[in-house]
């Protein structure tokens, strides 16, 4: 009878513990993103670094990350032709946290490439294969 209302006891031991990890109440951030247009950033990239807390922002720019545990995070923001931004949060109980965010346009373009296959009756690595794809890179 020992052994089994020591059991017993274990076992309420272990649920306890293991359920008392549900009760931490968990958080949720929203906001929205807009450029320096005021025009929604559509797709945008938004997580909490260094965890798996990720979204990405609908068509009018809004995003929601829930069931964040407490702690200090860094939130980045990032989007096609946009610079990225990042944002230190400590996200503590009972602080439902909404943000406004305004991402500006990236300075830097990105080069373009071309990929192409050079026509039958072309040796590849002749001089005017390079030549015809130096003048293309150099437009």
């Amino acid at each position: 009878m020992k052994i089994m209302w020591k059991r017993v006891c274990g076992l309420c031991g272990a649920m306890l513990i293991y359920f008392s990890g549900f009760s931490q109440q968990l958080i949720t951030i929203q906001g929205n993103i807009k450029d320096e247009r005021s025009n929604p950033v559509r797709y945008a990239s938004v997580y909490l670094l260094n965890s798996n807390y990720f979204a990405v922002s609908d068509t009018s720019g809004g995003f929601t990350i829930k069931n964040i545990h407490e702690g200090n995070y860094t939130l980045i923001v990032s989007g096609v032709g946009y610079a990225t931004i990042s944002k230190d949060l400590q996200i503590t109980k009972g602080n439902e946290t909404s943000f406004n965010l305004q991402l500006p346009t990236a300075s830097k373009q990105l080069d373009f490439h071309f990929v192409f296959e050079l026509p039958d009756g072309w040796p590849e690595g002749t001089q005017s294969a390079r030549n015809a794809i130096a003048r293309l890179v150099r437009r």
